[in-house]
């Protein structure tokens, strides 16, 4: 499943930074999160059918986030929201909380598909 870098000049700033468009259906089995520095982001993942587009669904549980660090990966199983993907959904990448630090990260989803 693609990445998605996000970047700011400063830090960032919170909301949504970015869509990417599934191109097949799968399960979502881990996140991981690499930032230009260690510090503190956390990235709310969510997810939309093309047909509700854009009503979104949060995963629930635990976001890809850095705590004092630089790198970061965790499986999804107390994902509560979704844990799986078709063909042509949406999923969005948002910042929340407070980010220090940090000014460039990549978020990547492990996606093993189910077709």
């Amino acid at each position: 499943f693609p990445s998605h870098d996000m970047v700011g000049d400063t830090g960032f700033t919170t909301g949504n930074k970015g869509n990417v468009m599934c191109s097949f259906d799968g399960k979502i089995e881990a996140w991981s999160i690499l930032g230009d520095a260690s510090g503190t982001l956390t990235v709310d993942v969510s997810k939309a059918t093309y047909t509700n587009f854009p009503t979104f669904t949060a995963s629930g549980g635990t976001s890809p986030s850095l705590s004092a660090q630089q790198k970061n990966y965790a499986n999804v199983i107390n994902w509560t929201g979704f844990t799986t993907v078709s063909a042509n959904d949406i999923i969005r990448f948002a910042v929340s909380g407070t980010p220090a630090t940090v000014t460039l990260a990549t978020v990547a989803l492990k996606v093993r598909s189910t077709t």
